[in-house]
């Protein structure tokens, strides 16, 4: 890994040589960058930041394969092979498997898991006390809330 041409991703931008860099070399910033078929941050402490990479580099395809075809690793080990996109695809047992980022249009994040019953509403009709656990509410002596 490391000290190839970059020409996708975001090889170049500010922060980012234009090549991948060689492992654990020193970095001023930090930064992520993308090159074919590798990423690389860097991090550390800050006043020891380097360089880490991750991916097959030049053994990956330019653009980010179809999952479940067909591929080749390099000497029977599995191929990693991050993209500027955000997936990641894994050549495993001679198919592509591919993790594709989250679609921003549908809204990002997961819907939150819903809250717990309205009081103002009642509760839930299906529990005893308006829905509070245990019967009637004990600050509503008169038993008038649920």
């Amino acid at each position: 890994m490391g000290g190839r041409a970059g020409s996708a991703g975001s090889a170049g931008s500010t922060g980012c040589p234009t090549a991948a860099p060689e492992k654990d070399a020193s970095c001023s910033a930090a930064a992520s960058c993308y090159y074919p078929g590798e990423r690389c941050d860097c991090a550390g402490m800050m006043d020891d930041l380097k360089w880490h990479c991750r991916g097959s580099g030049e053994a990956c395809p330019a653009n980010a394969p179809t999952s479940g075809g067909a591929c080749e690793s390099e000497m029977g080990m599995p191929l990693a092979c991050p993209y500027s996109d955000g997936s990641e695809c894994h050549c495993e047992h001679d198919e592509w498997k591919c993790d594709m980022p989250p679609d921003p249009s549908a809204g990002g994040a997961p819907p939150e898991p819903p809250g717990p019953p309205d009081p103002a509403a009642g509760g839930a009709p299906d529990m005893p006390g308006g829905g509070r656990p245990g019967g009637p509410d004990p600050m509503d002596p008169g038993g008038r809330a649920g």
